[in-house]
């Protein structure tokens, strides 16, 4: 329920379009104590729980909001802080700091979703974090590397499902991508996710496997693309995610 919570979350705030501007304000001093900025310098991390999570991704597509469906191609950036490590954003031990960057431009803080987002449309060609600590997060810089995960295939998921007669999904060349997998929600409590694997996948999903999920007209169908390092700096644990999502609105059928 996180990742379909993530999706709707993620999906509705790029409907929203906004005309303020970012904060051009030079990026805040680094503070480092292993002698140098950027991910050369911070020791990778195995830890399944983090300090901050942080998130950069292409998310294209449609969506239905009431009778209106919505299309987007939008580069978003998140920026999550916590008091405690977790494994997702949990909203009850976000905490915030004094400042936010991607690239030199400051990100806003959402105060009902407890985390830092992008106002307009991000750059993905560079990718460099810089934070201006408060409230037990230390200030930091760091660039990370990362290519934004691909695939072919998509655009050919369908527009319509029966849960009587199921589907296949035919996903092909799914490359640099640490996590990627097929979700399909109903909009209400019913979904389904299968895994993929790196190169070509064709998946036959059943109705046995559609057991849990309503026929509705506002269904949402995802191809969810993930890329994931961890660092560990000044002895807490963050977490950098890059993604690619492609949502299709569907029609799910008896």
């Amino acid at each position: 329920m996180k990742i379909k919570l993530a999706i709707l979350l993620l999906v509705v705030g790029l409907i929203i379009i906004s005309c303020k501007k970012e904060d051009k304000q030079p990026a805040p001093t680094t503070t480092n104590t292993t002698g140098g900025s950027g991910s050369n310098y911070y020791p990778a991390s195995s830890a399944t729980v983090f300090s901050g999570i942080f998130t950069t991704g292409n998310y294209v597509g449609s969506t239905i909001v009431g009778s209106t469906t919505y299309t987007f191609d939008a580069n978003d950036a998140r920026a999550y802080f916590s008091n405690s490590p977790q494994q997702y954003i949990n909203t009850t031990t976000a905490v915030t700091v004094n400042k936010v960057y991607l690239n030199g431009d400051s990100l806003s803080y959402n105060s009902s979703y407890k985390y830092y987002t992008s106002i307009n449309s991000v750059s993905l060609v560079s990718e460099t974090w810089s934070v201006s600590g408060a409230n037990g997060i230390g200030t930091f810089s760091i660039t990370n590397n990362f290519i934004t995960p691909s695939a072919t295939g998509y655009l050919a998921l369908p527009d319509s499902i029966s849960l009587s007669s199921g589907f296949t999904v035919t996903i092909n060349n799914v490359s640099n991508a640490s996590s990627a997998s097929i979700f399909l929600s109903d909009g209400g409590t019913g979904f389904y996710t299968a895994n993929l694997q790196s190169g070509n996948n064709t998946l036959t999903i059943t109705p046995a496997n559609l057991s849990g999920v309503s026929t509705t007209t506002n269904g949402n169908l995802a191809l969810l693309l993930s890329s994931k390092k961890a660092y560990t700096i000044s002895s807490k644990d963050y977490q950098f995610n890059r993604e690619f999502q492609f949502n299709k609105s569907v029609k799910i059928k008896p």
